[in-house]
């Protein structure tokens, strides 16, 4: 679940930052992990990780730069442990180092699209 929820933040990064568009009306929360998509994390049915037929997943087949973004994600990200990629996401400067460590923070806490698309902005992906 871990692996999953990274690539995720990957993509919805990228993707935020080079197209100033989300892939899904969702916020990644901060969570002791990392950065997590609740809804992504109640609702995952593991017998069956993509319904094809749900309606934030229909676009996805019908936007070829979201499909290139996806393809180059797996491509790059694939053989990287769930692991690396929670000690990759808790990196000083990353939107999520940056969330924990406001005032007053508590887990859940919504990550700011703006810490995201600036961070991802510089970090080369694909």
């Amino acid at each position: 679940m871990t692996k999953l929820q990274k690539l995720m933040y990957i993509v919805y990064g990228y993707y935020l930052s080079t197209f100033q568009h989300k892939i899904i009306n969702e916020q990644p929360q901060a969570w002791p992990f990392g950065p997590v998509f609740a809804r992504v994390h109640k609702n995952v049915d593991y017998t069956q990780i993509l319904r094809l037929d749900d309606p934030e997943l229909v676009g996805i087949s019908q936007d070829s730069e979201l499909k290139r973004v996806l393809e180059k994600v797996v491509e790059n990200y694939a053989g990287i442990t769930a692991s690396q990629l929670s000690n990759w996401s808790h990196l000083d400067g990353s939107p999520w180092k940056k969330t924990t460590e406001q005032k007053n923070f508590k887990w859940s806490r919504e990550i700011p699209d703006e810490l995201i698309s600036d961070y991802f902005s510089t970090y080369k992906v694909v």
